[in-house]
């Protein structure tokens, strides 16, 4: 009963972490607590009565039922959430093995036996795995957390073949050598765990950065969009202040001229003055008012307006 107990809160655990590890990087669609909580319970009481299934199964059982839940949780498309939940999986599969090594050394068991020792011992050992599995997961949040969910998606496929390449990789080691007979090799399975580990790190690295890269050249490229819409708009007020200078100067002109037409009694003249003078007026303004949504694409309109006009007039 006490191993049950100690079971289903490791599992509890283990699934706590994987939901924060969503709740902090995918978009939410409830903002309820307790959701949260009944989520990560109901996790752990599924995960928990399949912990009898075969070790090969079970990645794909957890996988299954994590990516239901997360879909009702979180609004982020599925392949973002598939990447993250095979990396954290991943994650809690690796470090089960390289735990797993060294409790072969420490306690001279065979893989699978290190998993059922008496009770302190596997207190202190699963004790010890989740906070390897949560110490590791908050690492990776550390450099996921600067990237945007809306990279391109065959970024997100891209991650998902080598999250899910690796998670295979280790699944088929629990396999093989979880009943392994042979002395001696503990040591070797711990170099080689751990030189894997590694290297799947360096390649989450990589990719967090690659999407970070792309992110911003993004950024710079709108920056830089932006910048030169901004010029052409203010070449075009430019434009502007001169044309109305000279549209003052015409206006001035045209009331001086009418004022005189009209001291000399030339009424008629005076009116056809005026008139000429009005219809330079309506062709004096180039801009179009159009409210796009974007300032962007509202100087550049403005713009493109205002030339053609201009070269009307």
């Amino acid at each position: 009963m006490e191993m049950k107990i100690l079971d289903f809160v490791m599992c509890f655990i283990e699934q706590g972490i994987c939901f924060l590890f969503f709740n902090a990087l995918c978009e939410k669609r409830f903002k309820s607590r307790i959701l949260f909580i009944i989520a990560i319970t109901v996790s752990a009481v599924l995960l928990f009565l399949c912990s009898g299934i075969s070790v090969a199964i079970r990645p794909v059982f957890s996988f299954l039922q994590v990516i239901i839940i997360s879909s009702i949780l979180y609004k982020d498309s599925l392949w973002v959430k598939s990447a993250y939940l095979i990396m954290v999986l991943y994650i809690f599969s690796i470090i089960d093995i390289i735990m797993g090594n060294f409790a072969m050394i420490a306690f001279d068991e065979q893989f699978l036996n290190t998993f059922y020792l008496p009770l302190f011992y596997r207190i202190c050992y699963y004790v010890l795995i989740k906070i390897v599995n949560a110490l590791t997961i908050y690492l990776i949040y550390k450099g996921w957390r600067k990237i945007k969910n809306d990279v391109s998606i065959k970024f997100w496929l891209l991650y998902n073949a080598v999250m899910f390449v690796f998670l295979l990789i280790t699944t088929v080691f629990i396999v093989i050598y979880s009943y392994s007979q042979v002395e001696n090799t503990s040591l070797l399975f711990l170099i080689i765990s751990i030189s894997f580990f590694a290297m799947s790190m360096v390649v989450i690295y990589f990719f967090t950065e690659i999407c970070y890269g792309f992110q911003r050249d993004k950024k710079l490229y709108i920056l830089e969009t932006g910048y030169s819409a901004l010029q052409e708009k203010m070449a075009l007020q430019n434009r502007n202040s001169e044309k109305f200078k000279k549209v003052q100067h015409d206006m001035k002109k045209h009331l001086l001229n009418a004022a005189s037409l009209v001291e000399k009694g030339k009424f008629d003249t005076a009116a056809a003055l005026l008139k000429d003078a009005g219809d330079n007026i309506d062709k004096s303004d180039p801009l179009i008012n159009i409210e796009s949504g974007s300032d962007i694409v509202d100087a550049i309109i403005a713009s493109k307006s205002a030339v053609c006009v201009i070269l009307s007039i």
